[in-house]
């Protein structure tokens, strides 16, 4: 019984059916070991997130350099790229501090919600199929768990909007066009829950902590710990990627100059998606809003609602109808 529990699991996750009786389902096999190389590989419409996991040092990174480069080759993207520090992404990081990273964050939520409602009011049910698409927003958050747990520690409500924020991105960013790319050593539940990462179609599991393995439900012959730097284990190719070793890539599309306003002579610099907002005390904090949303003020009050959680619950009641409805499709 339980077997076939299981059986039945794996066919659903690989997105396979079988309407033949006495036909054994094709299941990928989670053992296989087969090194392959990365294959630039790209579903926009359907399968747009990206999820890189593992320890420092093997390979993360790198290998969203390569698949940032690749994509942007293939599509219209502007990129904002979040990272605790800027060590890696240096003069490409849009925020690199925990103040900045999550007004970041609320302004990509602000600015998909703006695209939703491009959606609502045509025909379309893709940005790529508006009459006048905007381009993709390629939003990339480094260590997330990290970011959380110390905002946690400064603001307990901003952290938990900016963990609601992600959640909803995740869920709803497909249809506004935005990718998001998320690099993380752990995956911790606080962040990458349940309803998160149903909504990742590409996970690329590195070298590291075998625990990855388990909370990816990944057979226990998958040894994580002993990949090479730049391999790793894809579940949903059921086989051992190889990503090569590449440039911190200097031509990204950037949806707005990054704080510190500094790149290199070669970067491509195109009119920004998103522009910086100077708040009334004229002190810029990093927080930026599309052109057309009003901006998004952090509230002062504990457990106030921010503008774009008012019109997200709006537009989540529209939708379901019932309250119930939209706290489940909310929470």
């Amino acid at each position: 019984y339980r077997h076939h529990l299981d059986v039945l699991a794996r066919v659903l996750l690989d997105g396979m059916t079988t309407t033949r009786r006495n036909v054994a389902p094709q299941v990928i096999d989670a053992s296989a070991t087969e090194v392959m190389p990365y294959t630039p590989h790209f579903d926009l419409i359907t399968s747009p997130h990206f999820l890189f996991a593992g320890q420092t040092g093997r390979g993360k990174t790198t290998a969203m350099w390569q698949v940032a480069t690749a994509l942007s080759r293939k599509h219209d993207v502007r990129w904002m790229i979040c990272e605790p520090g800027g060590a890696n992404w240096k003069e490409l990081a849009t925020a690199t501090d925990i103040a900045g990273i999550a007004g970041i964050v609320a302004n990509a939520h602000a600015e998909m919600l703006r695209r939703l409602e491009l959606l609502r009011d045509s025909t379309a049910n893709h940005v790529a199929n508006l009459p006048e698409p905007p381009p993709y927003l390629g939003f990339v958050v480094e260590e997330a768990e990290s970011v959380y747990s110390d905002l946690k520690l400064a603001n307990r409500t901003q952290a938990q909007q900016m963990a609601v924020q992600l959640r909803q991105l995740a869920a709803m960013g497909r249809k506004a066009g935005i990718a998001m790319f998320f690099g993380t050593q752990t995956a911790l539940r606080i962040v990458f829950d349940g309803s998160v990462l149903e909504n990742i179609g590409n996970v690329y599991l590195f070298g590291g902590a075998q625990h990855l393995a388990e909370r990816f439900r990944v057979s226990r012959d998958i040894r994580l710990p002993d990949l090479a730097p730049g391999q790793a284990y894809c579940p949903r190719q059921g086989g051992i990627i190889q990503f090569a070793r590449v440039q911190r890539p200097t031509d990204l599309r950037l949806a707005l100059p990054s704080l510190s306003d500094t790149r290199s002579d070669t970067q491509t610099v195109t009119d920004p998606v998103i522009t910086p907002v100077t708040p009334p005390n004229g002190h810029f904090s990093g927080v930026i809003t599309p052109d057309d949303v009003t901006p998004i003020i952090m509230p002062t009050e504990p457990g106030a609602p921010t503008e774009a959680q008012r019109r997200a619950v709006i537009d989540a009641y529209r939708r379901s109808g019932s309250l119930r409805a939209t706290q489940r499709a909310l929470f």
